[in-house]
């Protein structure tokens, strides 16, 4: 992740072709993307693979990147402390979202959005999935203890990582966190937790309460939306959610293939 202290950055990718309709100008496209997504944040494209593949429809892409911190810079997902300020920029269930609106034919997010049954129409701008800039902001403006992209697991699995308690704040509404109302109503409508659909766009983090107001200018300044969702506590790792029945623990969500 590039920010002021990472002094070089390198990608590599890996592509793989299928055989019908890979023609070397659609290649040449592709890799010229590449080159010009590298170029837009400075870093070098040194290497990958390239093939074509039997047996797929559609090409597929994986990148790999590697890059260069100073040690006392360097931003894990365990870096948590007790007391630490959790904190969601943006909010869950973005690309799950997308991915739902299309596989459904829902028309659309952006756009006027029209979906099935009981989901009536509403006007939103889709948020990016991207997380780069604001977790650029973060680390210029604060000392930044952990970090996490909840793509895959959400609060849960980040929980894991750190092996501490976290508690939620008051989340008298469900899920705890920012949730846009398409994708809760999307939910709602095909029975599924928010806050186990793919989460891509979210990014969490902690930092000391004395680095909260800085932290939320800077992300004010910036017009990215973020919010404090829980506080890092001690004891076994699990996540706590406050609402009117108490406290309750969330259980790990189990995967599924629709």
């Amino acid at each position: 992740m590039r920010h002021g202290a990472l002094r070089r950055d390198f990608f590599l990718a890996t592509l793989l072709f299928p055989e019908k309709g890979s023609d070397r100008r659609w290649v040449e496209g592709i890799f010229d993307q590449i080159h010009d997504a590298c170029r837009r944040f400075g870093i070098s494209l040194v290497g990958g693979h390239t093939e074509i593949t039997p047996g797929i429809e559609r090409v597929i892409f994986s990148g790999h990147m590697i890059g260069e911190v100073r040690k006392d810079k360097l931003v894990t997902t365990r870096g948590a402390r007790f007391g630490d300020l959790l904190v969601l920029v943006k909010g869950v269930c973005i690309e799950g979202t997308s991915i739902i609106a299309g596989k459904k034919r829902i028309n659309s997010w952006p756009g006027v959005f029209l979906a099935p049954s009981s989901i009536k129409p509403n006007v939103h701008l889709r948020p990016r999935i991207d997380v780069l800039r604001a977790a650029q902001t973060a680390c210029n403006a604060v000392s930044v203890h952990s970090m996490h992209d909840p793509t895959e697991g959400g609060l849960i699995k980040w929980n894991d990582r750190n092996g501490h308690r976290l508690r939620e704040g008051d989340s008298r509404r469900s899920p705890p966190g920012p949730v846009y109302d398409e994708s809760r109503k999307l939910c709602e409508e095909y029975g599924l937790d928010p806050l186990g659909v793919i989460a891509s766009g979210a990014l969490l983090l902690t930092v000391s309460p004395f680095d909260l107001p800085a932290l939320e200018r800077a992300f004010e300044a910036s017009s990215i939306p973020a919010r404090v969702i829980g506080e890092v506590k001690e004891g076994r790792a699990r996540v706590l959610a406050k609402d009117e029945a108490g406290l309750r623990e969330l259980a790990p969500l189990s995967r599924t293939r629709s």
